[in-house]
């Protein structure tokens, strides 16, 4: 069984599952993608990976693209990323809102109303998210 259990840690493939933050070793073959996305991310404050499900948008954000600016932090890069990853589930907004506030200011015991505040403002529309991007310096640090 401990055979079988080492050959499992050693297989560079997850399955159909999307690698993780921490599996960064063992997700190559896309470099040229991770550079030109975090190339990008130096120039503008937001980029949205599409493509069809299963195309592996998750693997490369995950073990490439947060991967490459944790490593750019460490290396004396000139920003230091907040990164948080999350799933839609059948109430997008609210996890959205759940996931961001720790990412967005201090952790503390009123992280829940933080939440409420940030779910208001991005059930007001489309650029709910722009004008609580503004505002998170003032009201969350």
């Amino acid at each position: 069984m401990k055979a079988e259990h080492n050959l499992i840690a050693l297989n560079p493939f997850p399955g159909l599952r999307p690698f993780a933050t921490n599996e960064a070793d063992r997700f190559f073959g896309r470099r040229q993608q991770i550079a030109e996305v975090a190339a990008r991310l130096d120039e503008v404050d937001f980029i949205a990976i599409t493509g069809a499900s299963g195309c592996g948008k998750s693997s490369l954000i995950r073990a490439g693209l947060i991967s490459e600016l944790a490593r750019r932090s460490t290396s004396g890069g000139n920003l230091d990323w907040r990164c948080m990853v999350m799933r839609p589930g059948s109430q997008p907004i609210a996890n959205l809102a759940d996931q961001l506030v720790p990412v967005l200011g201090k952790r503390d015991e009123s992280d829940c109303s933080r939440a409420g505040l940030l779910y208001g403002q991005l059930k007001r529309g489309g650029l709910g998210l722009v004008g609580f991007r503004r505002k998170a310096a003032f009201q969350f640090q």
